[in-house]
């Protein structure tokens, strides 16, 4: 059964604003740091601790240590300026952050990894490491630190025995449990020759005994700590551990084939475990209580609480491997069911939790310190080491691919706005004018050719129209519309090329533009129309070729002419 996560030894809830108030404020920081670094490095830390509600204060005297540190170059004050930035981020689950935590306790062990007979560094900073892995499920990294933690460790008898704990739990998580028996068990009997049995600290080495116990079978013994954990908490009044100790007790009642009172036990820890965001105890409870209903023939109810297993193992990407049948139970029952489609996806659920148990777990079990100078796992850690490194190419890929992206979008949004400023002005100016200017592509010598007289008499026919908008007419030939005129249509071609400057199309969709620009001004009416029905109703056999005509035309689209017009109606 999984423990509850060792924390940082802090209460600090960094927020996100604070970094974006350092970055554009560096010259004002600067001048607050010179103003601190008057004072003596014990007047700094004392005003740090007293600032722990204020963050921005407290980073401004824990920054104003460590400039004052670097100054003297002394090594120990300045793996203290770097402790006091690490203790105000490591709460923050911010990836920056998170990168920010690691980065100062690595410059911690750079300073002091040297130093002789130090009673906190650089074993804290290794120790912090070690407590960060472990909360994110990267369980070699977590044995690493806490082993080289453990190794520079001198007198501090309180961080020995932390460490003694921490690395019981992970001894635990492979199967090693009389070595874990053996470490918890020294750590009690610490507490208990300190006679300090009546904190939190104690209450939670009672539960890993009593976990331990149970997995070796050994029921008494596990609920003789369950108990007395229980009862101690109710002594010093800690609601924090209450709970675990009556998960415990639900479990030993399901060890003894008692369903229904483990189902009750079980629940009753189970809002305290949601309230904690205790994810890993969590799916322990829904284990337990699938299993209980399995066995008391409840396959839905057992279904329910090992789907709830199943996702959260989705959100922490990680199940202990005591809970790998609950997706052999899903995957006969949904088999049973002839649910194909279920099935599938209960035995991907499992390739996948075999793949992530292949990697914390088996790479690591029993090579603890008897063998971790070993050159097998030196080479198993050196190999894990490569496909760290070619996953952190991948991301290095995938951020420049990000970076990429945001100068694209930026760039799109730039002219898009570009754009927008564009139809704006050609918008106001057709506001203030109809007339539409469009290139011309006709090459004027002087002079048409045509016998004056009937040059004159075909420009007073256009004239006439144009005046009674026949050009708003579907399918207007040219030959027609000469016709019309008693002309030829090569006259009436050049005269409009001439004298128009366009061809005959052009000139008549210039001519619907110009008008339909001018009447969408004034009729509300026509302003409700789709563009297909405006289209039609000018002559346009398309929308499409009406929303080209009048881009090419104006600029701008007609929807959004229209779609203006309607804003400042």
């Amino acid at each position: 059964m999984n423990q509850k996560n060792l924390e940082l030894d802090n209460n600090i809830f960094y927020r996100l604003l604070f970094l974006f108030v350092f970055i554009f404020s560096s010259e004002c920081y600067s001048q607050e740091i010179d103003s601190l670094s008057k004072y003596e490095f014990s007047e700094l830390a004392s005003k740090f601790y007293k600032s722990e509600n204020n963050s921005l204060k407290a980073f401004a005297y824990a920054s104003s240590y460590l400039e004052k540190a670097k100054k003297n170059t002394d090594s120990t004050k300045i793996a203290d300026g770097f402790y006091f930035l690490s203790y105000l981020v490591s709460n923050l689950s911010n990836k920056k952050k998170e990168e920010d935590y690691i980065a100062y306790n690595d410059s911690i062990i750079k300073y002091t990894k040297n130093l002789k007979n130090n009673d906190f560094y650089p074993s804290y900073a290794y120790y912090g490491k070690g407590n960060y892995y472990y909360t994110k499920r990267q369980y070699f990294n977590s044995i690493d630190n806490y082993l080289s933690a453990f190794y520079s460790v001198h007198n501090n008898e309180y961080l020995k025995n932390s460490l003694k704990y921490s690395i019981g739990l992970l001894k635990i998580r492979y199967g090693e449990n009389n070595e874990a028996l053996k470490l918890f068990k020294e750590v009690s009997q610490f507490y208990e020759s300190k006679k300090e049995t009546n904190n939190e600290s104690y209450l939670m080495v009672l539960f890993a005994l009593g976990d331990v116990h149970l997995r070796n079978k050994n029921i008494d013994s596990s609920y003789f700590y369950y108990d007395l954990g229980y009862r101690k908490s109710e002594k010093i009044k800690s609601q924090d551990w209450k709970p675990y100790f009556v998960l415990g007790k639900g479990i030993i009642e399901f060890s003894k084939l008692k369903y229904i009172s483990a189902i009750d036990s079980i629940s009753k820890s189970y809002k305290k475990l949601i309230e904690y965001k205790d994810l890993p105890n969590l799916t322990i409870a829904d284990y337990f209580i699938g299993k209980s209903y399995d066995n008391l023939n409840k396959p839905k109810k057992a279904v329910l609480h090992f789907k709830k297993v199943d996702s959260l193992f989705n959100i922490i990407n990680d199940l202990h491997p005591d809970l790998r049948d609950n997706y052999v139970y899903l995957i006969n029952y949904y088999k049973s069911k002839n649910n194909t489609i279920a099935q599938l996806k209960y035995i991907n659920q499992l390739l996948r939790l075999d793949s992530i148990l292949n990697t914390n777990y088996k790479i690591i079990n029993k090579k603890f310190y008897k063998e971790y100078e070993t050159t097998k796992l030196i080479n198993e850690k050196e190999n894990l080491q490569v496909k760290l490194n070619k996953k952190a190419y991948l991301l290095e890929m995938i951020e420049y691919f990000v970076v990429f992206l945001i100068i694209f979008l930026s760039f799109i949004f730039r002219l898009i706005f570009k754009r927008n400023r564009k139809y704006k002005r050609i918008y106001n100016e057709l506001i203030k004018d109809t007339k539409v200017v469009v290139k011309s592509n006709i090459k004027k010598d002087g002079k048409t050719g045509i016998p004056k007289g009937i040059e004159r008499e075909i420009l007073q026919k256009l004239v006439e129209f144009e005046k009674n908008n026949e050009f708003l007419k579907r399918d207007i030939k040219l030959y027609d519309l000469a016709k019309s005129m008693s002309t030829n249509s090569k006259y009436l071609s050049t005269v409009i090329n001439f004298h128009k400057e366009k061809n005959f199309s052009n000139y008549l969709n210039d001519l619907r533009i110009e008008f339909i620009i001018k009447k969408l001004k004034t009729d509300n009416v026509l302003k409700k129309y789709t563009i297909e029905a405006i289209a039609k109703e000018i002559g346009f056999n398309s929308a499409e070729s009406f929303s080209k005509t009048f881009y090419r035309g104006t600029g701008i689209y007609p929807s959004y002419y229209i779609k203006k017009l309607n804003e400042e109606q």
